[in-house]
């Protein structure tokens, strides 16, 4: 479930990022088990960029590329 909701929250763009203790008392979870859902979705094949603004949906390509420079450094 929380899973779900973490996706419905994420708004794509970096200009929407939301930082983690913003998940946080949106969801009621603490920020570790927030992180481990995000590692989960993103095994499942979800993009979720983070960047230093927060967490977000990718907007552009580039966003995309970003993303997968990050994972597999």
């Amino acid at each position: 479930m929380a899973a779900l909701d973490i996706m419905s929250i994420l708004s794509e763009g970096e200009e929407n990022a939301v930082k983690l203790c913003q998940l946080s008392k949106i969801l009621n979870m603490n920020g570790r088990d927030i992180t481990i859902c995000i590692n989960a979705l993103r095994r499942n094949g979800e993009v979720i960029c983070i960047s230093h603004q927060g967490y977000f949906s990718p907007s552009t390509v580039d966003d995309v590329k970003r993303f997968y420079r990050q994972m597999t450094s």
